[in-house]
């Protein structure tokens, strides 16, 4: 592979796009191509993309990439290291240099310097990436015949924690009046609105924000195993039964089973 250099981003996008898909780096050591993350170098643009098959996510940036083109993977400590350094104000609207070079991939800041390193800090560090990119999940195929499909409207279930994931942790806004977008209330980096498209039949899913793609499983339910329905509650009569209980006159009336 001819060596690659992408131009014309900042410190500030590179870390940001790193950031959507980190929290979704596999941590199981059996399965080790999934603690990475893959980049793809396209037509005039980067995608990052990681799973530990209970989610995925994919995160897109414009980029001056010519001619290049390529796949593959780098170690996800790496990319969350390579985060945290560039999580610096001082360094993100400074120039980002990304390049490849045989197995090497590299994030270069050639304008920071550093007063606290002498000489200076030239901001370069290096990971080795590795392939073959068959051995990562091919997500493209997942993704495309969800997207064809018309939104289901059934409820479905999902575990809490791997829907943080998506989020700012512990600041998710919860909107009565559009339900299938998810927000932060601080977003952070990454933490774009979210359209959530399901469908249907227990497959995983969709989130789409700008820039940024995902995809989170639901709970499958068995017949052996039902979930229980939802009883019919008047929400007036809820509030009205707390507003008494509270009063001193009455308790709340029970759950209809």
């Amino acid at each position: 592979m001819d060596p690659i250099t992408i131009t014309g981003i900042t410190a500030g996008q590179v870390r940001d796009w790193l950031a959507r898909v980190l929290p979704h780096v596999g941590e199981d050591d059996t399965l080790p191509m999934l603690m990475r993350v893959q980049v793809t170098v396209g037509d005039g643009y980067l995608l990052a993309a990681a799973t530990d098959r209970f989610t995925l996510a994919v995160a897109h940036l414009p980029a001056n990439t010519g001619a290049a083109r390529a796949r593959f993977t780098i170690d996800g400590q790496w990319a969350r290291e390579m985060a945290a350094e560039l999580d610096d104000h001082r360094r993100a609207d400074v120039r980002a240099v990304l390049a490849l070079g045989g197995a090497t991939f590299s994030i270069d800041l050639p304008d920071f310097h550093d007063e606290d390193f002498e000489p200076y800090f030239d901001g370069e560090w290096n990971a080795t990436a590795i392939g073959p990119v068959t051995e990562f999940i091919k997500w493209e195929g997942l993704v495309r015949p969800l997207l064809t499909e018309p939104r289901d409207p059934t409820p479905v279930h999902v575990r809490a924690d791997l829907l943080a994931r998506f989020t700012t942790p512990g600041a998710l806004s919860l909107n009565p009046a559009a339900p299938t977008v998810l927000a932060a209330i601080s977003p952070g980096p990454g933490m774009p609105p979210l359209v959530v498209h399901s469908p249907g039949r227990d497959r995983p899913l969709v989130l789409l924000g700008p820039g940024f793609l995902g995809l989170l499983a639901v709970l499958r339910t068995r017949a052996e195993r039902p979930v229980a329905a939802t009883p019919d509650i008047d929400p007036d009569a809820w509030h009205a039964a707390w507003a008494a209980l509270l009063d001193g006159q009455r308790a709340p009336a029970p759950v209809p089973a």
